[in-house]
């Protein structure tokens, strides 16, 4: 698959093997059927470009649905903590801000691919019988938060077409 970092400049750029976590997820069994159209690059071009939006791929949100997931796709997503993935062979810009995560079509997927994604050091502070330990099968306990878009907001002096998203 190419990897262009959503620039054109790296169009017809090759790499000579695959990201480290790529040969772990195809050893464990999965199979890689695409990737997200990643922000050129990595939202560090500059203050103005919009999210999602990169040379190669245009504006995207949704690396499934032209114009975004629907819920009723039901794709979900997780990236695990900053530090505790391995980014060998994968475009980095800031090692203590960039991240890699997963998207699956059910919380049991996710949480399975995410155990996969985990460092050694990071998959031994997780419960021995993984993140499945703490899924229910009903909804007893459980806690939900939500954020306050008047008190949490894109600044505008950070990216202004971002300054009021979350309303």
């Amino acid at each position: 698959m190419p990897t262009t970092v959503g620039s054109l400049a790296l169009m017809k750029a090759t790499t000579n093997k695959n990201a480290a976590i790529v040969d772990k997820l195809i050893e464990n069994g999965l199979i890689i059927i695409g990737k997200i159209n990643l922000n050129e690059p990595s939202s560090w071009k500059g203050m103005g470009p919009m999210n999602g939006w990169s040379a190669v791929g245009g504006q995207t949100i949704s690396a499934y649905v032209e114009g975004g997931v629907d819920m009723s796709d039901g794709v979900i997503g997780r990236t695990p903590t900053i530090g505790s993935t391995d980014l060998d062979g994968i475009f980095i810009v800031d090692e203590a801000f960039d991240a890699l995560g997963a998207m699956a079509r059910s919380s049991h997927d996710l949480a399975l691919i995410t155990e996969i994604l985990l460092k050694t050091e990071a998959r031994a502070k997780i419960p021995s019988d993984g993140f499945l330990s703490f899924m229910k099968k009903d909804f007893n306990g459980l806690r939900i938060g939500f954020i306050d878009a008047k008190e949490w907001h894109w600044p505008e002096n950070i990216q202004p077409q971002h300054a009021n998203s979350a309303e």
